[in-house]
């Protein structure tokens, strides 16, 4: 589609990213579009030279990069997320996502995701496969979600709302594009009030509640797990607490949408096995027999791998036996996973 109007804002959040914002920024430049997109950032009140590369950006592309400094951090003050820095001040009829500590790898990304919204209107997001680097080791890994999924990658298009909620689809932020509207409705305002702190989670699953998602299966970007992140440091109640969050929004959905019970009881059995994941490899013996026999008091269905941990700390096994067995029994549960999937779509 050929326009003068501004077609794609892509909003960006950075807090520090000093050492990855500068090529977040060449990811969204090298973008190959026959239309127009804004580059909205928003630092907030980063303490390393992160303004200083975004300051220098915006004089060299004055007319897309229009980026928003704070002098206080606004997270620390409960006002988080592009929800109510970005959106509010995005021009485009479509919206894209990417933190500044990500990438975009794919020059057509944009194209491609804007092609597919302007033919089929039913269809309110596409999001894409991604690539997953980790700063401290240097590992890659390629392809997340066509190997996650692979077995069923149908699950990740269409309305998948209870999917999502369910745990058994997701979408990563860094390679969503999704309608303006959406964000513009009255009825997102309910969703942004309740202040869930995980991310963008309840942004999908209020699109998805209102219409089709689109998964294209093509690599376009990188996610960047930093040591010090909140689900890679050693931050282990934090960690849990994403999850607890995450919950929360799940049980929020399937009230406002009076959705089946099943989902809201088989999400908590989800929470508890990766809360107990979390306890096991914060090596605290006390919290996690104590969250064990939490799990099992709800009636939930104890599996191998649990039950591995559990073994592993109450007889005092050396963490690396542990793990060990813990990876063991996780390719298990994986290989159990795509068995059961491809039972159910047969």
């Amino acid at each position: 589609m050929k326009s003068n109007k501004i077609i794609v804002s892509v909003c960006c959040l950075a807090y520090n990213h000093e050492s990855y914002i500068r090529k977040c920024l060449e990811g969204f430049l090298i973008q190959k579009t026959d239309f127009p997109f804004e580059i909205l950032i928003h630092d907030d009140a980063s303490t390393d030279g992160t303004e200083e590369i975004i300051r220098e950006y915006e004089a060299k592309y004055p007319n897309i990069i229009k980026p928003l400094y704070e002098k206080e951090n606004q997270w620390q003050k409960g006002r988080r997320g592009s929800a109510i820095f970005n959106f509010p001040r995005a021009r485009g009829k479509y919206i894209a996502l990417c933190e500044g500590d990500d990438y975009w790898t794919d020059p057509y990304k944009l194209q491609k995701q804007v092609d597919f919204l302007e033919e089929n209107p039913e269809y309110g997001m596409v999001h894409t496969d991604y690539d997953r680097f980790y700063t401290k080791t240097g590992k890659w890994l390629h392809n997340i979600m066509h190997e996650t999924f692979k077995n069923n990658l149908s699950i990740l298009s269409g309305n998948i709302l209870e999917d999502l909620l369910m745990y058994r689809a997701m979408v990563w932020t860094g390679t969503v594009c999704f309608r303006k509207e959406f964000v513009d409705n009255k009825g997102y305002q309910e969703v942004v009030n309740q202040n869930f702190s995980v991310g963008d989670f309840p942004l999908w699953c209020w699109i998805a509640a209102h219409s089709k998602l689109k998964y294209l299966d093509d690599s376009t970007a990188v996610r960047q797990l930093l040591a010090n992140s909140a689900t890679q440091g050693n931050d282990f109640p934090q960690q849990v607490e994403i999850y607890r969050t995450s919950f929360d929004v799940v049980k929020f959905f399937i009230i406002k949408y009076n959705l089946s019970n099943e989902i809201l009881l088989n999400t908590k059995e989800v929470f508890y096995s990766r809360a107990l994941e979390i306890y096991f490899r914060s090596k605290n013996k006390k919290l996690f027999v104590s969250k064990f026999n939490k799990y099992k008091n709800n009636n939930f269905t104890i599996s191998l791998k649990q039950r591995i941990m559990n073994f592993s700390i109450q007889n005092n096994a050396t963490y690396i036996i542990g793990r060990v067995l813990f990876a063991i029994s996780n390719r298990i549960r994986k290989i159990s996973i795509k068995m059961n999937i491809i039972k159910r779509d047969r």
